[in-house]
C-alpha cells in the first residue's frame, strides 16, 4: 500500500512538472493595400501578395528567407496607375528589391524588422509608397516589430493600418496567414527576475573591438536597465542600447560617459517578445547598427529564450554568435544569461 501511494504522488509530481501550452507562431503574412482618392472616395489602384517565411538554421547571419508570391493588381487607369517596380523588402540600413515583377521572389533576411514599399507610377509621379507594418522576423517567426506583441489567430492579426498620402488615402493591412503551434513548458520552477548581458565584437578588417555589459532588472511594470561597462579599440566608440521595438526607447553613451540606466514599461499580461539591440559607432568613420545582444520572450508570465526554452537554473543563457549581415568582418558574440531567480 504505502509503495502504491509513493508511486502515485510521483506521477502526480511529473504530470506537474511537464504542465505545457500550445502557443501559436505566425510565419505567413497577406499584404493587401488599396490606394483611395479622398476627393471621390473612389479606389484608384489595388494590390495583394502573400510573403512566408521559413528558418535557416545554417545561415548565423541571414537565418530567414523571405518567400514572396501571389501577386494580385488592380488599376483603375493601367496606363497611368501601375507597379513601376519589384517589391522591396528593406532592413535598417539595407534595401532588399526583388528581382522581377510577379514571379516568386526569395530575399534572405537577417533577425530584424522588415519594412515593405510598393513602387508604384501614379499620374506620372513614381514614389516608393512605404507600408506603415512592421513585422519583426527571428528564426522563421514573426512578431509585432512596434510593441513586441506576439501574434495570435483569435486576438491580435494586423501589424498596419491606414495612413493619408495628401489627397490619397493608402488603405493597407497586414495579417498573419497561417500559425502553427509550439508546446511551451509551464513548470512550477522560480522565474527569472534579474539578466546580465556580455557582447563583445570585433573587426579583423577595421581592427576594433568592442565590448558592453548590461543589467537588467525586472520591475513591477518593467524593466531597470543599467550599462556597467563600455569600452573600445580604438578609442571613441558610442552606443545605444535598447530593446528592437519601435516604440520603446533605449539609451545612449560613450566611451567617456559610458554608464547610463533607463526604465521600460510594458504589460505583465502580455505575450511579447524583446530583441535586445545595441548600436554602435564610431563618429565619422564606420558604424555596427542592430547588433542583437539579449532575446526574452514571455508567455504567460514565464520568460523563454529561443521559442519555447525557459530560463532556468541548469540553462540559464541565451547564446548567440554571428556574423553581421552588413559587414563579413565583422563578429557579434553575446552571453544573455540569467543571475537571479525568484523563490518558489
Amino acid at each position: 500500500m504505502l509503495m502504491f501511494l509513493y508511486s502515485f504522488f510521483i506521477a502526480i509530481f511529473y504530470v506537474e512538472s511537464t504542465i505545457t501550452s500550445r502557443d501559436p507562431i505566425c510565419n505567413s503574412l497577406q499584404y493587401t493595400g488599396a490606394f483611395v482618392s479622398n476627393a471621390t472616395g473612389k479606389t484608384l489602384y489595388s494590390y495583394a501578395f502573400d510573403c512566408g517565411i521559413s528558418v535557416n538554421p545554417n545561415n548565423s547571419t541571414f537565418p530567414n528567407k523571405l518567400r514572396i508570391t501571389n501577386y494580385e493588381r488592380w488599376s483603375s487607369n493601367p496606363s497611368k496607375i501601375y507597379q513601376a517596380a519589384p517589391l522591396i523588402f528593406a532592413y535598417p540600413g539595407v534595401m532588399n528589391q526583388c528581382p522581377k515583377m510577379n514571379e516568386t521572389c526569395f530575399i534572405d533576411f537577417p533577425n530584424t524588422y522588415s519594412m515593405m514599399f510598393y513602387p508604384l507610377m501614379l499620374n506620372g509621379t513614381l514614389a516608393n509608397y512605404e507600408s506603415n507594418a512592421r513585422p519583426f522576423i527571428s528564426n522563421g517567426n514573426i512578431f509585432d516589430g512596434y510593441y513586441g506583441t506576439l501574434m495570435d489567430p483569435n486576438k491580435v492579426n494586423n501589424f498596419a493600418w491606414n495612413d493619408p498620402y495628401g489627397s490619397i488615402k493608402y488603405k493597407q493591412a497586414v495579417k498573419c496567414t497561417n500559425f502553427y503551434y509550439i508546446n511551451v513548458p509551464e513548470d512550477n520552477y522560480g522565474n527569472c527576475i534579474n539578466f546580465k548581458s556580455v557582447t563583445t565584437v570585433t573587426d579583423s578588417v577595421q581592427n576594433t573591438t568592442v565590448t558592453l555589459n548590461a543589467n537588467y532588472v525586472t520591475t513591477f511594470d518593467g524593466f531597470n536597465v543599467t550599462i556597467t561597462n563600455f569600452t573600445s579599440s580604438p578609442i571613441g566608440f558610442s552606443y545605444i542600447h535598447g530593446p528592437n521595438i519601435l516604440y520603446w526607447q533605449g539609451i545612449g553613451g560613450t566611451t567617456k560617459n559610458p554608464i547610463q540606466n533607463y526604465s521600460i514599461g510594458y504589460y505583465s499580461t502580455q505575450n511579447y517578445q524583446i530583441e535586445w539591440t545595441l548600436d554602435l559607432s564610431l563618429p565619422g568613420y564606420y558604424s555596427y547598427p542592430r547588433l542583437i545582444v539579449g532575446e526574452l520572450i514571455q508567455r504567460n508570465r514565464i520568460f523563454y529564450k529561443n521559442d519555447n526554452i525557459p530560463y532556468t537554473v541548469s540553462d540559464p543563457c541565451f547564446k548567440l554568435k554571428y556574423v553581421t549581415s552588413y559587414s563579413k568582418n565583422a563578429t557579434v558574440k553575446t552571453e544573455f544569461c540569467c543571475t537571479l531567480f525568484e523563490t518558489k
